[in-house]
């Protein structure tokens, strides 16, 4: 596909840019996320632009990639959340090792809480109750 890997990145640090550059695709709390006509348009360009490393490239193989990088992104980010809550700091926090973990930190709040995200909140907040009432107790 790219002939270097200096190439590939500097192409997929454009498609991300232009991505970025589109919140009616990724920003749910934006008005624009839901109007399809801006979102179709923001499509055409990804597409366009994707078609100069894939000529049959469309919208299906847009979304897919945009779908794969947002995976990544994930993945790479729960454990930076992960290695902060665990109480790392400093040089013992996670550090990400996905390229272009930085060119998308952009969606970290873009995210819909899942059932099992928000169970996780739930224990915590339980967990944090749970001391406040036994240093209550304990006074």
């Amino acid at each position: 596909m790219c002939a270097c890997l200096d190439g590939c990145r500097i192409f997929w640090s454009e498609f991300i840019n232009l991505y970025k550059k589109s919140p009616c695709l990724w920003k749910i709390s934006s008005f624009e996320y839901s109007n399809k006509t801006k979102k179709a348009a923001a499509y055409d360009i990804l597409v366009n632009k994707l078609k100069e490393k894939d000529e049959t490239a469309t919208k299906d193989t847009v979304t897919k990639k945009i779908n794969n990088l947002r995976s990544s992104f994930r993945k790479e980010h729960k454990k930076v959340m992960r290695s902060m809550e665990s109480g790392a700091s400093g040089d013992d926090v996670y550090q990400p090792t996905l390229w272009y973990y930085d060119m998308l930190l952009f969606l970290k709040d873009q995210e819909m809480p899942t059932q099992q995200s928000n169970l996780r909140v739930l224990k915590s907040f339980v967990k944090q109750e749970n001391l406040v009432l036994m240093i209550v107790i304990l006074y």
